[in-house]
C-alpha cells in the first residue's frame, strides 16, 4: 500500500499475507510482505514516538507468526522438491539399469 493507511491498513496487509499463505502463493506472499514492510516503515516514520507501542507490538507479533508460517511452507516445498528430484534420479537409474540388461 502506498501512503499511510494507518493501523487498519497495516492489519489489512497482514491479512492479505495470511491469505496468500493459505493459498500457498509464496510469490504473492513475498510481494505482500515487501509492501507491508514499506507501509510499516512509513507509518513509523510518520508517527515516530507517538506510535501506539501496544498496537505496534501486536503487529510485530502477527508479522512474526506469518513469517514463521512462510518459512515453514518454504521448507515444506523444498523438501517436496528434493523428494521429487531423488525419485527422478532413482527412476533414471532404474531405467538405465534395465536398458543395460
Amino acid at each position: 500500500m502506498s501512503g499511510d493507511a494507518g493501523l487498519p491498513g497495516l492489519h489489512a496487509e497482514l491479512g492479505a499475507l495470511g491469505s496468500a499463505l493459505d493459498d500457498d502463493d509464496l510469490a504473492a506472499a513475498g510481494e505482500v510482505m515487501a509492501a507491508y514492510d514499506r507501509s510499516l516503515r512509513h507509518y513509523l516514520e510518520q508517527r515516530g514516538r507517538e506510535a501506539p507501542i501496544d498496537a505496534i507490538r501486536e503487529l510485530l507479533r502477527m508479522q512474526n507468526d506469518l513469517l514463521l508460517r512462510m518459512a515453514s511452507r518454504r521448507q515444506g516445498i523444498a523438501g517436496e522438491l528434493e523428494r521429487v528430484r531423488r525419485a527422478g534420479e532413482a527412476s533414471r537409474a532404474y531405467a538405465a539399469a534395465g536398458a543395460e540388461g
